[in-house]
């Protein structure tokens, strides 16, 4: 969830950039970057942009570790456009990012171990952006489309 959503603010086009920047350091380290110890520490963790830099893989390239400063940003106005991500040096395809990017090895075991906190937490129960703020779980459908919107 964004800053700007977790506090009944606007989303914006950027906010989803905001995601792609969750989802993207998930893949590089294992971990969620805003998760804290109860639902609060999350939201304050979200709210003030606070993420640890050590969660991610060691083989990670600084590009790569620039890319998510870059759009992890409080401010809607101060992330990049879907354009200015494609144009990152991070993702170019020049022969020098290409050897880079080939040289990093993840093992894949801390994303197994993510997605076993996620489901063995949940247990029967769906949570959606909604239980963040404290409005609770909703029941678990049996509907893909349903069980998509997380």
């Amino acid at each position: 969830m964004t800053p700007e959503v977790l506090c009944d603010e606007p989303a914006f086009p950027t906010s989803d950039i905001w995601s792609l920047g969750v989802i993207t350091y998930i893949l590089l380290s294992g971990n969620s970057p805003f998760v804290g110890a109860t639902n609060e520490e999350t939201k304050q963790n979200i709210n003030f942009v606070r993420y640890r830099f050590e969660h991610l893989y060691k083989e990670l390239t600084q590009e790569a570790t620039r890319f998510l400063m870059l759009i992890f940003k409080r401010s809607p106005s101060k992330r990049p456009s879907a354009e200015e991500c494609f144009e990152h040096r991070w993702l170019l395809p020049t022969d020098y990012m290409i050897k880079r990017r080939e040289r990093a090895v993840f093992l894949g075991m801390r994303l197994k171990e993510i997605s076993e906190r996620y489901h063995s937490q949940n247990g029967l129960k769906h949570w959606d952006a909604t239980s963040i703020l404290g409005k609770g779980p909703i029941a678990r459908s049996n509907s893909i489309e349903e069980e998509l919107t997380i």
